[in-house]
């Protein structure tokens, strides 16, 4: 099992006997698994509101622009959920 920690979450890397492996990722806050999440970053969903030219105010969400990347990770290729910004600043290794 491989541990590695980034700034929000953390991967844990678990082999079975099958050379297939499992990346599970925890938030550091709430230590529960998150659905849409960039797993580099950390960033979620957030709410806001629309607001009309008459100043109504409706809600909404703010979705992060989430990509289905292959990286590499301890010699193997995964895919894994990560936002637009993180490939831009190239903190992801792309597996070729």
């Amino acid at each position: 099992m491989t541990i590695i920690k980034f700034k929000t979450c953390t991967l844990i890397v678990s082999y079975d006997n099958i050379t297939r492996f499992f990346i599970q990722v925890y938030n550091r806050q709430e230590g529960v698994n998150v659905a849409r999440e960039c797993t580099i970053c950390g960033k979620i969903r957030r709410s806001g509101n629309n607001v009309s030219h008459a100043n109504n105010r409706t809600k909404r969400v703010f979705r992060p622009n989430l990509q289905r990347v292959r990286v590499i990770i301890n010699t193997a290729a995964k895919y894994i959920m990560v936002c637009t910004r993180c490939l831009r600043s190239n903190r992801v290794q792309k597996a070729v």
